[in-house]
């Protein structure tokens, strides 16, 4: 990484409290520009996985950050 650089971050789990919890540490630090917060649930297939992935990939050309979730039953 160069000087000035900063780093975006895709932060993916299972366990939400945990997940959130790396991204406000992550979001806190002066050398992370972006924080992705990827929630997976637990029964989520690798079909599906993969799917996720391909939405993540496609949003982050152009230049989306935030929170992407794949927790659809709000566990």
């Amino acid at each position: 990484m160069t000087a000035g650089a900063k780093l975006r971050v895709l932060a993916v789990d299972d366990e939400r409290p945990a997940l959130e919890d790396l991204g406000r540490l992550l979001e806190g630090s002066a050398a992370v520009e972006d924080v992705v917060l990827l929630a997976l649930r637990r029964d989520m297939d690798l079909e599906e996985r993969r799917q996720l992935g391909e939405r993540f990939r496609s949003a982050e050309g152009r230049g989306k950050a935030g929170q992407e979730t794949g927790d659809q039953d709000g566990a």
